[in-house]
């Protein structure tokens, strides 16, 4: 037994290890592409493209409905399937082309009764496709981490924050300066990535093993998860939406500035979770309590460590990498980095409500901490400006975690402090 759980650590370690390189190389494209955004782009402008962004957020929040935790959850551990990884995998996928098509549709005719000109309307249609594709891509590289094939996920996850950037890059700075580029070249890469990546993962796909009753159980462990990704999405980005209502364009450029220099440097957690989630799933299916708190224990120390470093640098970094225009921001990167490393710890605080399939339990508490935040950020906003809203995202995170905490050790002990 000794042995046994030795070397699942060992294979953690050397997961964490390529997850970590294959991370930090992606984020490093994004590390270096977004001075030159911020460059290229006046704050009020690239403002503008957080706001599109926003929106394919929303959409790919809509087109998920929460199949992303479904096939997690049914590859590893549950259902009564013959074969579950192949008929969790073909029927995902077959539901999420489904209902893309119906999702795709409703938002043409959305956009076809608004009052607005060709260009935008074209500008939205660019953002519905990136993201259509892009969840598929998910998808796909999701399959290789549950099946631990750690090299090969990272490969395809350069090679799209490569092509991706690159792309995008070239056309803005040697066709036009706009935001239409950058989406295209966005677009363009999405379609290139997303066919080698289906060819991969193909021996997982056989149509004939889906049947109405794998359907079903995949949709009812999936739709009471998908208010809570609509939660999610209201969580991180009400406070742009707010920022662009009460203040203008440009705050939120400069704000949006921040949220993305913030995400680049939580890497090292999300790097662990990505690294533990399939040993994790595992553990929980086993009932080995001792394996998941150790887990538990080192992202914490991991995560403090880096709220830490990350306050007392924050300046600098804003100097060195935005430019003078968005210099500013460094007044919000040390609350605001408490969002995105804290929540990259969500599975591993919430083993009860897997354990369980409670998830509906994760929907109550998204959705009290959204109201939470969307208060403190309409309070914050009025008597801080910038940093109120992030001091407002801040709290309402340490908020979520600890009640998913609690309700989840309720429901089954690990011992996590």
């Amino acid at each position: 037994m000794i042995k046994k759980i030795k070397l699942i650590d060992n294979k953690i370690f050397k997961d964490f290890f390529v997850y970590g390189l294959g991370t930090v190389l992606t984020k490093s494209i994004a590390f270096v592409s977004l001075p030159i955004y911020t460059r290229v782009f006046v704050p009020e402008v690239y403002g503008e493209l957080e706001f599109f962004l926003i929106v394919g957020s929303l959409f790919a929040a809509l087109l998920n409905i929460g199949l992303d935790s479904s096939l997690s959850f049914f590859f590893k551990v549950g259902g009564s399937f013959d074969d579950k990884k192949t008929t969790t995998v073909s029927s995902i996928f077959v539901i999420s082309i489904v209902w893309g098509i119906l999702l795709f549709i409703g938002c043409g005719i959305i956009l076809n009764s608004l009052d607005i000109n060709f260009e935008v309307k074209k500008l939205y249609l660019f953002i519905i496709l990136i993201y259509s594709i892009e969840t598929l891509i998910n998808f796909l590289l999701n399959i290789l981490r549950l099946e631990t094939k750690s090299k090969t996920y990272t490969f395809y996850q350069i090679s799209n924050g490569l092509l991706s950037n690159f792309l995008s890059l070239t056309f803005i700075l040697f066709w036009e300066t706009s935001i239409e580029k950058l989406l295209l070249g966005r677009l363009i890469s999405s379609i290139i990535i997303f066919f080698p990546l289906l060819k991969t993962n193909i021996n997982f796909f056989d149509f004939k093993k889906i049947s109405w009753n794998s359907i079903k159980l995949i949709l009812l462990f999936a739709i009471p998860l998908f208010p809570a990704s609509f939660f999610d999405f209201i969580f991180n980005y009400t406070d742009r939406l707010l920022i662009e209502y009460n203040m203008n364009y440009e705050q939120l450029g400069i704000f949006s500035a921040g949220a993305r220099l913030s995400l680049i440097v939580s890497l090292i957690t999300s790097s662990f979770t990505l690294a533990i989630l399939p040993h994790l799933l595992e553990a929980i299916d086993q009932n080995k309590n001792k394996f998941i708190n150790d887990l538990q224990n080192n992202f914490f120390w991991i995560a403090d460590f880096l709220i830490l470093i990350f306050f007392i640098f924050s300046e600098l970094m804003c100097f060195l990498l935005l430019g003078e225009n968005f210099r500013s921001v460094f007044v919000i990167l040390g609350f605001y980095i408490v969002h995105p490393i804290y929540s990259s710890c969500y599975s591993l605080v919430s083993v009860g409500i897997w354990k369980y399939k409670k998830t509906y339990l994760s929907t109550i508490i998204m959705f009290g901490s959204c109201i939470v935040n969307v208060f403190l950020t309409i309070f914050f906003i009025k008597l801080f400006g910038l940093i109120g809203v992030a001091i407002a995202t801040a709290i309402s995170s340490l908020l979520w975690i600890y009640l998913t905490i609690n309700i989840s050790e309720n429901l089954y002990k690990t011992g996590i402090n």
